[in-house]
């Protein structure tokens, strides 16, 4: 009998606020956390300019880059490695002392 193939990988993602986690195809995830990573710098952006920055590095990406590209954010700011500033919301790099930080116990 022929082994059945795998279903691809999910990953979980909860962000700040949450109440749940919910989970995406861990090759999306992956692709769109580097893109994400990628656009930013320490100076802060508006989310439709980190949209257009992510189409630039994906090209052919299949699903809504919108709506992956929040999900995938909210996650990278829960771990520390991405800032949202709110009224009007940025996003950009943390300071690397922020970052080591965000990680220490």
């Amino acid at each position: 009998m022929p082994a059945r193939p795998r279903p691809p990988a999910r990953a979980s993602v909860k962000g700040i606020g949450w109440t749940r986690p919910i989970t995406i195809a861990g090759d999306k995830y992956a692709q769109m956390s580097r893109a994400i990573l990628a656009s930013l710098t320490p100076e802060p952006i508006r989310f439709t300019e980190l949209v257009r920055r992510v189409e630039r590095s994906l090209p052919g990406f299949e699903g809504s880059i919108a709506w992956y590209a929040i999900t995938v954010a909210r996650e990278l700011e829960a771990q520390g490695k991405l800032l949202r500033q709110a009224k009007p919301v940025l996003y950009s790099r943390p300071a690397k002392q922020a970052r080591r930080r965000a990680h220490s116990p």
